[in-house]
C-alpha cells in the first residue's frame, strides 16, 4: 500500500510539470490578443495635386511642361517649343507667374522672362515693363527682361531701354545697348551715341562705336 501511494504521488508531480511547460498542456489566456495595426490615415497618403486649368503643378500640365523647357542650362526654347506645351495665354500664364515669383530660381525667372519675348501682348509688355524698372532687382533677371521686351515691342521699347544705358550695372547698360541696335531706328541710334559721349567703360564705348560703324 506504501509502495503504491509513492507512485501515484509521483505520476501527479509529473503531470504538473509537463503542463507547466507544454504549450498545448498549458495554452495561453484567449484574452490576450496581439496588438492591432491601425490603417495610415488617408490624408497622410494623399498626394492630390491642385486643381487649375495647367497653370499649377500636376501631372504633365502645361505648367510641368514649360518648366521642362526653362530648366535647360544654355537652351533657350523657341516659339515652337512653347506653343507645344499649351495654348499661348496658358503659356503666358506660367512664364509670367514664374517670372514675377520671387521664391522661384534665379535661372527659371530670367528664363522666364526670356520667354515672354516670344509673345508682344499688352499683359507681357507690363510685366517686362516692370520687371525692367524694379529697384534692386538682380540684373540677371533684369538683362534678359531688356533682350525680350527689345524682342517683342521693337521701336515701342526705345525709351525704357535707353534709360537702362545709364544704369551702373556695364552687363545691364551692355545689353542696353545690343538691344537698341537690334531695334536699329532713328531714334535707337540717338541714344547710343548720346551714350558714347560719356560711357567710362572702354570696352563698352568700343562695342558702341563699331555697332555705329556697321549701321546701315
Amino acid at each position: 500500500m506504501r509502495s503504491t501511494m509513492i507512485a501515484l504521488l509521483g505520476l501527479a508531480a509529473a503531470t504538473s510539470f509537463v503542463a507547466c511547460v507544454d504549450p498545448q498542456v498549458h495554452p495561453a489566456p484567449e484574452h490576450i490578443q496581439p496588438p492591432t495595426v491601425q490603417p495610415q490615415s488617408t490624408h497622410e497618403t494623399s498626394h492630390a495635386q491642385p486643381a487649375g486649368n495647367g497653370a499649377q503643378p500636376g501631372n504633365n500640365t502645361v505648367y510641368d511642361k514649360v518648366m521642362v523647357l526653362l530648366s535647360g542650362i544654355e537652351h533657350i526654347p523657341s516659339t515652337e517649343e512653347f506653343k507645344r506645351a499649351g495654348s499661348d495665354d496658358e503659356v503666358v500664364a506660367v512664364l509670367d507667374s514664374i517670372a514675377r515669383d520671387k521664391n522661384a530660381k534665379l535661372r527659371h525667372r530670367a528664363n522666364a522672362a526670356a520667354g515672354l519675348g516670344h509673345y508682344p501682348r499688352v499683359d507681357t509688355r507690363k510685366t517686362l515693363e516692370a520687371l525692367i524698372s524694379e529697384e534692386g532687382l538682380d540684373e540677371v533677371l533684369r538683362r534678359p527682361s531688356i533682350k525680350a521686351y527689345a524682342s517683342a515691342f521693337g521701336p515701342d521699347a526705345v525709351p525704357l531701354i535707353s534709360k537702362m544705358l545709364d544704369h551702373k550695372d556695364r552687363g545691364t547698360r551692355e545689353a542696353a545697348l545690343r538691344s537698341l541696335a537690334h531695334i536699329r531706328t532713328p531714334a535707337a541710334r540717338q541714344a547710343i551715341e548720346a551714350r558714347l559721349k560719356i560711357e567710362s567703360d572702354d570696352a563698352l564705348r568700343k562695342l558702341g562705336q563699331e555697332t555705329l560703324a556697321r549701321w546701315p
